[in-house]
């Protein structure tokens, strides 16, 4: 979840990319660029958590590490859960 703060943890960054200040109004829908980035980022999060959730079922059925496999694929579950019903 921290890299939908990474514009504001890393503005030069941004601003080298960007070509301009995170903070800068040039136009009136310049405040939009962080609604699309947010929801990038939520797209890139929603899918690496299925991705983990799928690697974990696979090392169980492995009967690899079963623990960690298992709370990995418990807490990939209850993110996924949270980020989808709950909005955050």
């Amino acid at each position: 979840m921290a890299v939908i703060i990474a514009p504001k943890a890393f503005p030069g960054f941004f601003d080298r990319v960007l070509g301009h200040s995170i903070y800068a109004k040039r136009f009136e829908t310049d405040w939009q660029w962080i609604n699309r980035w947010e929801i990038g980022v939520d797209r890139v999060f929603r899918w690496l958590l299925i991705l983990g959730a799928i690697w974990g079922v696979t090392n169980l059925m492995r009967q690899r590490s079963i623990a960690l496999n298992a709370a990995a694929l418990v807490g990939a579950l209850l993110l996924l859960y949270v980020e989808t019903h709950l909005g955050f």
